[in-house]
This record gives C-alpha cells, structure tokens and sequence, in this order.
C-alpha cells in the first residue's frame, strides 16, 4: 500500500497551531454538510482568524444519497480550503503573509487555490492525515510533492482536546 509522503514536513506542536487547529475541527463540525467527512479551514494572520470554510455542496444542490457517495461526492461538494477563501475574498480579506490551518493535507486542486491566493504557510494534523484512505494517497502525494522545497507545511503533532468531535470516512472520534 502506497504511503504519504510527510517525512519532510516541518513538525509543531505549538499552542497557537493547536487553537486554530481547534476552530478549523469546530467550524466544520457546526458548518459542514458532508455526512461522511466533516473538513474545515480557516486563514489566520496576527493571530487573528480572518477567513473560515467548511466542505458543503453548492449552493442549490441537494444532498442526496447518489450525489454524497464517496465516488461521487467530489463533483458537487466545494472543499473547504476553497470555501475559505471564497469567504475571505467575499469580506476582501488580504492573504498575503496567512496561514491556512485545516487538518488534512489539500487536495491538489485546493493546495492551486491556496497558493493562488497568497497564502504562504498551511498547518494540517498529523492525527487526521493518518486517516486518508488509500484512494486520496497519490492525490495527496502529488500536492506533497509540488509543495516540496516551494511552500511551508507544517504538521501539527498532537492532541486537540477539549472535546473537539470530527468525522472523517464515516468514523466519529476526537482528534
């Protein structure tokens, strides 16, 4: 079975990566309509939280059984790295010099969309990561791979605590 390749990544467990760590779980644990994996994102500079996003479906798409499939969920949900921005553009937010705090490592269409954006640093949780079914590994290896040497990513090691709930895969547990 094919791994990801994180031996890179700079590791962390600073209190500050943790709280927004924390409101990234919190927010798409209220926001998130993903049945099965609830994500969330938040762009932070100054130590201020500027810009927030969960993974939803568009807006008028119905969740429906055949659309909220693992196969299928892709095409109609918008990520929450994505969503994020959005909202931070829609508040015209200034990225540049931000750091995007979201557990699990971007796909590489979002990992585009944050670069795009002028964001310079992500902080993901190495607790999440090590859940990612093998169907996202080489997905996720390649964003790994275009960020190498280019942009910082940083893995948050350690617990979250203080009754932080997740769903990831169909799974409930506290990160």
């Amino acid at each position: 079975m094919e791994k990801l390749n994180i031996e890179y990544l700079t590791r962390t467990n600073n209190e500050l990566d943790r709280i927004f760590l924390k409101a990234a779980y919190d927010y798409a644990w209220i926001r998130s309509e993903d049945e099965r994996t609830k994500t969330g994102a938040n762009i932070a500079r100054n130590g201020v939280i500027r810009a927030k996003g969960a993974n939803h479906f568009m807006p008028g798409t119905e969740n429906v059984a055949d659309r909220s499939s693992p196969e299928k969920k892709h095409l109609y949900i918008i990520h929450a790295e994505k969503d994020a921005i959005a909202n931070g553009k829609r508040n015209k937010v200034a990225f540049a010099l931000s750091t995007m705090y979201m557990p699990w490592i971007p796909c590489v269409s979002c990992y585009n969309a944050v670069i795009e954006s002028g964001i310079k640093k992500m902080v993901v949780h190495r607790d999440l990561i090590e859940r990612t079914p093998e169907r996202w590994i080489k997905n996720l290896n390649e964003t790994l791979e275009m960020a190498r040497d280019k942009f910082q990513i940083v893995m948050y090691e350690g617990k979250i605590g203080n009754g932080t709930k997740s769903l990831f895969n169909g799974e409930e547990w506290n990160p």
